[in-house]
């Protein structure tokens, strides 16, 4: 039986590597966000590497991120520029609910859907960068699989939204150490879906 300094000692040293390596990530995810078309990329590399963590897969984070950025960057990014193009018209659509928020209860009721479903996409969001690696069949199958996924799991789904929404929050109040911050509050996010997957496995999804 190992002694409790030794045992300690080596949580002490586990946790560290673990926020050394989620630093890293954080760094890395910045970085090759900055062109703004590579984030899907980028993305899909940052939820890969950080499920391949928590199952104890990994043995580093920047070469495993570049290498899944670099085959995937093609698919990760028409799913960003097709998501841009559906968040813009949630949030033009949303824009003019909201100005006539007041106008009737139909309005009202216009509203409530439009915001839901600008949750329900953000999430579904997660789970198809996550799954992008894994999936060999057509996006637009994916596309449907992720959205199925954020309303099937609506546990996870929650998980996600709260993680998201606290990160944003927390990088818009300090936007000069934002670069410190994507991978931590992106752990929780992966967890939550990797969790929803094992739960509500795909008929199309390839092994990891």
């Amino acid at each position: 039986m190992r002694p409790s300094s030794t045992i300690i000692s080596t949580r002490f040293w586990h946790i560290l590597t673990m926020l050394s390596e989620l630093l890293e990530l954080s760094l890395c995810w910045t970085l090759c966000s900055l062109p703004v078309i590579t984030a899907g990329a980028s993305t899909t590399a940052l939820l890969a590497v950080l499920s391949d963590l928590q199952a104890d897969r990994s043995g580093g984070v920047v070469k495993p991120f570049l290498s899944v950025m670099g085959r995937h960057w093609k698919r990760a990014s028409l799913c960003w520029l097709a998501a841009l193009a559906v968040w813009g018209l949630l949030l033009v659509d949303l824009a003019v609910c909201v100005q006539n928020f007041t106008a009737g209860y139909g309005w009202a009721v216009l509203t409530g859907l439009m915001a839901g479903a600008a949750l329900v996409f953000c999430a579904a969001q997660v789970y198809l960068f996550l799954l992008l690696p894994r999936w060999s069949g057509p996006l637009r199958q994916l596309a449907g699989a992720a959205v199925l996924l954020a309303l099937r799991q609506l546990p996870s789904t929650l998980v996600i939204l709260l993680a998201g929404g606290f990160g944003c929050w927390i990088m818009g109040r300090l936007w000069w150490l934002s670069f410190l911050f994507p991978a931590f509050f992106a752990l929780p996010m992966a967890a939550a879906a990797d969790r929803a997957l094992r739960r509500f496995p795909l008929a199309r999804e390839d092994p990891a």
